[in-house]
């Protein structure tokens, strides 16, 4: 459970420095 558990938190790392970097193409609206 350790691996799955380290690659959730490298994501979730991930997605946070790409926040801050550029929000993500998630809403459409906003574009």
């Amino acid at each position: 459970l350790q691996v799955p558990l380290k690659v959730a938190v490298s994501c979730g790392k991930t997605w946070g420095s790409m926040s801050e970097l550029h929000t993500p193409p998630l809403p459409p609206s906003s574009s």
